[in-house]
């Protein structure tokens, strides 16, 4: 009888150790003092107006993220008390960069419009962000060899836009997910709660495969984009 006892601690110590080194291997890190790895992404007239000093930042094995916040009233570089911006409406910018997907074609990608995806969760993932209002889930190990875009049943499309480099869409949304070929949502993003003006684009260039999510109190429209460098 000891020697089960002994036989089933050891195994459950190997299992939480598997799942410690699994994490760390796989996982995200998260800080708010970035390097600013994605500002080859926006004009340069934009930093102006981008809080630089405090940039949230996910990095995983496979992937990174970072959030910016644009201030189209204020001209941060004149000097700003950073105190002064947390009264000030912003403009959010989530990008987010995948290094399995840079052989994804764009013109591949699909839109499938109000799924149900109240029920989504990954087996195994995580949150990035959990405390925010809008929050990014992957699974752990995530495969796709395409990718559909899905909207929620809330969702309210009111313009879709695309270029060479970049196709999504402007609307009110909960969830936006990717679903891959064997319909797993294994990547998704969430507002909490719902957002009325939020723009999604799927963005693939030299630079990588990007999903970029903008969204804020003021209306969103395409013009939006004038801030990037796409």
């Amino acid at each position: 009888m000891k020697k089960i006892i002994k036989i089933s601690i050891v195994v459950l110590l190997l299992y939480v150790m598997y799942r410690i080194l699994f994490y760390f291997i796989v996982g995200h890190t998260t800080d708010w003092h970035s390097k600013e790895k994605f500002t080859y992404l926006f004009k340069k007239e934009s930093f102006q107006h981008i809080d630089t000093l405090f940039i949230a930042t996910a990095r995983g094995m496979y992937d990174a993220s970072e959030t910016y916040h644009y201030y189209p009233n204020i001209n941060i570089k004149q000097g700003i008390d950073p105190l002064l911006l947390l009264n000030e409406v912003y403009i959010r910018i989530f990008i987010w960069k995948f290094d399995k997907f840079e052989n994804i074609h764009l013109s591949n990608i699909k839109f499938r419009l109000k799924q149900d995806l109240r029920d989504i969760k990954p087996e195994r993932g995580e949150v990035i962000d959990a405390e925010s209002d809008a929050r990014s889930v992957i699974a752990y190990g995530y495969n796709y060899k395409t990718i559909i875009v899905n909207t929620d049943q809330e969702s309210k499309i009111r313009d879709f836009i695309s270029d060479k480099h970049y196709k999504g869409f402007i609307g009110s949304f909960n969830r936006i997910s990717l679903s891959n070929e064997a319909e797993k949502n294994d990547i998704y993003y969430e507002f909490v709660p719902y957002k009325e003006n939020v723009l999604f684009l799927v963005y693939k260039s030299d630079k990588g495969f990007f999903l970029i999510v903008i969204d804020s109190e003021l209306p969103i429209d395409r013009n939006v984009l004038k801030i990037l460098n796409l």
